[in-house]
């Protein structure tokens, strides 16, 4: 080997020693940034769980989001957060369907089934049968309705658990003017 040569051996070894001490130090320092930003954003995180344990899935949705936008090295797995929350919120929809339905309330059930067949993007229900189910329900009371005469009763709803009875007042073609037999009151 050459004196020059070696030389040039010496200068490229000190050349890499430079570039592999200024990697560690830039992983190093990237490393502090990563703990900052998960310091900085872990109280998002922590507060779109806290909210979601409680049920409030629209406000834990809005921190999820919140946190998607600002966690741009994925510290956090905010994408399936959001699917899991988007999930809830539709199954409290259905739910809430489902009771609406189980009540004797079609026409509002009807209304929850078609809110959540526009929110569903992701068809993790089957709406459009319950939308049938529904619109038969009514269909079915809009028939019933034309055989209604003044001073029949009707038993359709519950509260507490209990079949509502309705007097008929007055009828004209297919709609019944009605009021409970009994007093119905909320706490």
């Amino acid at each position: 080997m050459e004196k020059g040569e070696y030389d040039k051996a010496i200068d490229k070894f000190k050349e890499q020693k430079t570039k592999d001490k200024a990697i560690f130090n830039y992983y190093k320092i990237q490393n502090k940034i990563d703990e900052a930003n998960k310091a900085i954003l872990q109280p998002i995180y922590d507060e779109g769980i806290s909210l979601y344990d409680k049920g409030e899935y629209e406000k834990a949705l809005e921190k999820f989001t919140e946190l998607k936008g600002k966690d741009t090295k994925s510290l956090f797995d905010t994408s399936s957060q959001i699917d899991k929350t988007n999930k809830a919120i539709l199954q409290s929809i259905y739910d809430e369907g489902i009771s609406l339905y189980d009540k004797g309330e079609y026409e509002k059930a009807l209304e929850k089934f078609k809110e959540l067949e526009k929110k569903d993007t992701k068809s993790w229900f089957d709406t459009s049968s319950q939308i049938d189910k529904a619109n038969k329900a009514i269909d079915g009371m809009r028939i019933k309705a034309k055989s209604f005469k003044v001073g029949d009763v009707l038993r359709f709803g519950t509260y507490n658990d209990e079949t509502i009875e309705w007097l008929v007042l007055d009828k004209k073609d297919s709609k019944a003017l009605v009021i409970s037999k009994d007093v119905l009151f909320q706490k």
